[in-house]
C-alpha cells in the first residue's frame, strides 16, 4: 500500500524537527560520528519524501507514469 500524502507529510515534519534539534546540537557541542551518520540518513529520506510529495502535487506527472517511488 502506498503511503498517503498525510502520512508522507507527518514523517517529513517529524524529520525536519530532528534535523533542527541535531544542528542546533551541532553549533553547541558538535555532533559525534554517529549522531553525523544519522543526520545525514535523515537528509536523504527528507530528499526521497520531497520527491514523493512533489510527485503527488503534480498531477502531470502521475498521469505521465512518474509514480513516486
Amino acid at each position: 500500500m502506498e503511503d498517503s500524502v498525510e502520512e508522507l507529510r507527518a514523517e517529513l515534519v517529524y524529520l525536519l524537527r530532528k534535523q533542527v534539534e541535531a544542528q542546533e546540537l551541532d553549533a553547541y557541542v558538535g555532533l559525534t560520528d554517529a549522531e553525523r551518520s544519522e543526520y545525514n540518513k535523515r537528509q536523504e529520506r527528507i530528499r526521497d519524501l520531497d520527491a514523493k510529495m512533489s510527485a503527488f502535487s503534480d498531477p502531470g506527472a502521475l498521469a505521465y507514469g512518474q509514480h513516486p517511488k
